[in-house]
């Protein structure tokens, strides 16, 4: 069985090598340029898909770098609107809270003097007085200190300076409203 075997194979081989020198002969081709004409055919195939895929990536990295140029005329425009809400929010409303509550802490003072020269008791309106003169006071050095915060160009707004200025505008609120309830306190006090 063994030999038989052995046998088939040889037998295969040999008629596989002459199959291939009778194509040789009668066909007149040589079989290695048949083969190396259609690898031209594939290799000319192959080079335009990679130039289409080229010219594909090149019109995207173009179309990207347009966003890019898009995104970072947007963000030039928000930092300088973000600027501008600031200086708005530090110019208008905090010093006019500011000054609102200095003609109420005024117009407080001088109902107090008045109390006082009636000769009523005016010790808890002049303490809640007190008590909200030295938060003023420390509202505005707050408020100095926010004021240094905000950048003077559109390039120097980040993501920490917009924290900061953030974080320092809602304690400066909240010390306004302490500032405010004592106001409201010593009026109470008065009455």
């Amino acid at each position: 069985m063994k030999k038989y075997l052995t046998l088939f194979v040889v037998i295969a081989l040999m008629l596989s090598f002459g199959m291939r020198a009778l194509a040789e002969t009668n066909l007149g081709l040589n079989v290695n340029t048949s083969v190396k004409a259609g690898n031209i055919g594939v290799r000319a195939d192959m080079k335009a898909q990679l130039d289409a895929l080229k010219a594909e990536r090149e019109s995207f990295v173009q179309s990207v770098q347009a966003q890019k140029a898009d995104f970072q005329k947007n963000i030039l425009a928000e930092r300088t609107a973000f600027r501008g809400r600031v200086e708005e929010m530090m110019k208008n409303r905090f010093v006019e809270a500011v000054r609102n509550l200095e003609n109420l802490e005024a117009r407080i003072q001088a109902r107090v003097d008045l109390e006082k020269a009636a000769g009523k008791d005016t010790a808890s309106a002049e303490a809640f007085l007190a008590t909200a003169k030295t938060k003023l006071a420390a509202v505005k050095v707050q408020l100095a200190s926010l004021q240094t915060l905000i950048p003077t160009t559109d390039t120097k707004v980040t993501a920490d300076v917009f924290a900061n200025i953030k974080i320092g505008a809602h304690s400066a609120k909240e010390a306004l409203k302490e500032v405010h309830g004592a106001l409201v306190e010593a009026i109470k006090s008065l009455k």
